[in-house]
């Protein structure tokens, strides 16, 4: 997904130990949406400028990362 730009792979590898696997790959996801979406960077638009990067799930795993999501940066 990330991995065609090495300089952002590094840097998001920093953040690996502050997430549990599953929501490290949502963060990602959610990241590139960010980066992607024109206008407006909401959950759902940085899905919808996404749709194949990632697996398929249902958005509202997606929005859960940010309310729900086992992530703290304090393990940084």
């Amino acid at each position: 997904m990330l991995d065609s730009i090495p300089a952002l792979t590094v840097l998001l590898e920093t953040f690996r130990p502050c997430f549990t696997t599953r929501s490290y790959q949502n963060f990602c996801l959610l990241l590139a949406g960010s980066v992607l979406a024109q206008g407006r960077r909401t959950v759902t638009e940085m899905l919808r400028v996404t749709a194949f990067l990632g697996p398929q799930k249902h958005f509202s795993s997606y929005h859960r990362f940010w309310s729900r999501a086992r992530w703290s940066s304090l393990h940084y």
